[in-house]
């Protein structure tokens, strides 16, 4: 875990990719994708079969290490308006512990449609002393903390390339990275993400045991 200073508040990023607000006691996590797998397999396109159940246990983990009562979740937390219907039955088992052991609110974003789970409280957006939570980035918005595009961002070390997802912060906004066992990354040089930040960002890369903050400036 390492602790940053955010919009004049301390907040720790965890290697999982979740994010604490200590003062609140809230874990904070973007786009979960659940049930993507079987969204795909309706296509006709086969994915791994398993993913909803180990991206709920990767997130039970994570929560278990850290010290928290609320849980927020930025949006698209399934892949479709109808995951939550097919989750099956070990899976169903974990998201119904986690929505019992945490006050739940559920950020709609633009995979979730409009269905919000009886277990949690359903928003378009939070405000909570002072910071907005929302699942896409808004321009012009003061202090903001998103989710919505899975950034990534790469670095050269020793002639190799190394890209990891990433946290993306500057003084006013941050960007998470994606929690999902399935879901791609943007790169946080592309302009979809680079227009969002006025001044010079930081990307913090998640290592297997470690945060490693680097300034835009230094990405490949």
């Amino acid at each position: 875990m390492k602790t940053i200073e955010f919009a004049g508040k301390s907040f720790v990023l965890d290697t999982s990719g979740l994010l604490i607000w200590p003062d609140q006691r809230v874990a904070v996590v973007a786009d979960l994708h659940l049930e993507k797998a079987t969204y795909f397999a309706g296509q006709g396109q086969l994915l791994p079969p398993q993913e909803s159940y180990e991206t709920l246990s990767r997130l039970q983990s994570a929560l278990n290490r850290l010290d928290c009562s609320s849980l927020l979740l930025l949006g698209d937390s399934f892949h479709d308006a109808a995951g939550l219907d097919r989750l099956e039955r070990r899976a169903r088992e974990l998201w119904e512990q986690i929505c019992s052991e945490y006050s739940v609110t559920f950020i709609l974003g633009n995979h979730d449609g409009m269905v919000v789970p009886s277990q949690t409280q359903g928003a378009n957006l939070l405000e909570l002393a002072g910071v907005t939570f929302r699942h896409q980035a808004v321009l012009g918005a003061s202090v903001e903390i998103s989710g919505h595009y899975h950034p990534k961002a790469s670095l050269r070390l020793g002639g190799k390339r190394i890209t990891r997802p990433c946290f993306v912060t500057d003084a006013s906004r941050m960007i998470l990275p994606s929690f999902g066992t399935l879901t791609g990354g943007l790169d946080v040089k592309s302009d979809a993400i680079s227009e969002l930040f006025a001044s010079e960002f930081t990307a913090h890369l998640l290592g297997e045991s470690k945060i490693y903050s680097v300034p835009a400036s230094r990405l490949v």
